[in-house]
């Protein structure tokens, strides 16, 4: 490859990269938004015509890695021992699996014909959750769900299930990418919100292939609450309950910094933060509420609004000043125009006054005029 090869190829890589960029900025924006919208119960269709809600931003799921491995384990068993005919093992497998882990909110195990598949049985186990859809430990219970039905095929509609003879390895747009240095058996889902639970959720469901004498195939899935955690759209922040992909997401104006605020026990709310004035920089209002920022950003890239740029930015202060609350001068302030004048005024008056002085003396009779000559006074000679 010759020097116009590899600077195409470079350059190929470098919109590549912009691209990806501007991509992963929209996916943040659109699942901004979705937040907001449900944390401020303007849901329009959903939970009317669909019960759920993908985002499209990639969560780490490494928290829950230890209920990822037992779900892989119990998969293998699964595997060698068949699950056909074992209707009592799946629910044993699904309600020890839940009860192992104190994350899970719910266990699925699916047992499909694996020629059509069509649900040949179904174990499904579920947490109590309190009035504010918080995870009890008060043990589990089985549950029924009309869209898991012995004799008809999943509905395709839930987050969590992919129809394997379509995508036969997972790979869907409902799942993350695993990580390279990782070795899953499943897929964990995109977090979503869930009508039924008031909650959002992540999911992890990984397939139990057929076996060739049954021709029955699984599929196990289990789900995590992750409602707990903080959407932290600042630049910085190591706490482990935050979801570090919304970082650098606020709408700041770069003459303030974020600064984050957690509203009440947490959860996810799109401008829980505040602009704070950096130093050199002031405002009356001194900092601004991260939500009307972010509604004053959205009007001014929707509608070419003036109001983010007007109200949410902070004046520089005045030239010396390391801080300050106003426009005042921190040091003294000389007008030299003013002052360059007025000394040549007085400089003007100065001559015009020594010019007049002499040309009074000059006027005045011999006796009175000043001279520089001593005086000399005549001592009186004997009588």
């Amino acid at each position: 490859m010759g020097w116009w090869g590899s600077s195409v190829l470079l350059g190929l890589l470098a919109s590549l990269s912009v691209l990806q960029a501007d991509n992963r900025k929209n996916n943040i924006e659109e699942a901004l938004e979705v937040i907001h919208d449900i944390s401020t119960g303007n849901m329009g269709t959903l939970c009317v015509s669909e019960l759920y809600r993908s985002l499209t931003a990639h969560i780490s799921p490494m928290r829950y890695d230890t209920a990822r491995q037992k779900a892989d384990l119990i998969a293998m068993l699964l595997q060698d021992l068949g699950i056909a005919h074992h209707n009592g093992l799946l629910d044993a497998v699904g309600r020890t699996l839940l009860v192992s882990d104190r994350h899970m909110l719910s266990t699925r195990v699916l047992a499909l014909n694996a020629s059509t598949g069509h649900l040949t049985s179904v174990a499904i186990w579920r947490k109590a959750t309190t009035d504010s859809h918080e995870i009890v430990d008060l043990g589990a219970r089985r549950v029924t769900d009309d869209m898991l039905r012995p004799g008809a095929r999943p509905d395709p509609s839930v987050p969590w299930y992919e129809d394997a003879q379509t995508s036969p390895t997972l790979r869907s747009p409902k799942f993350m990418s695993s990580p390279d240095f990782m070795a899953y058996r499943g897929w964990w889902t995109f977090p979503y919100y869930s009508c039924l639970t008031k909650l959002w959720i992540m999911s992890y469901s990984v397939v139990i292939p057929p076996s060739p004498k049954h021709g029955v195939k699984g599929l196990l899935s289990f789900d995590v609450d992750v409602s707990g955690l903080e959407v932290n759209q600042c630049d910085s922040g190591h706490d482990l309950r935050q979801v570090h992909v919304f970082r650098g997401s606020h709408k700041c104006h770069n003459t303030t910094q974020c600064v984050y605020i957690r509203r009440g026990s947490g959860g996810w709310h799109r401008g829980s933060y505040t602009c704070r004035c950096k130093t050199g920089y002031y405002s009356p209002q001194r900092e601004f509420n991260g939500t009307l920022v972010e509604a004053a950003w959205i009007e001014k890239n929707l509608n070419a609004s003036t109001i983010y740029d007007d109200l949410y930015q902070c004046r520089k202060c005045a030239p010396g000043c390391a801080a300050c609350k106003g426009p005042s001068p921190c040091l003294s302030y000389y007008n030299w125009p003013f002052r360059g004048k007025k000394s040549v005024e007085q400089a003007s008056a100065r001559t015009a006054l020594h010019s007049s002085a002499i040309q009074t003396e000059e006027a005045l009779p011999p006796l009175f005029q000043m001279t520089s000559r001593p005086l000399r006074i005549a001592r009186p000679g004997p009588v």
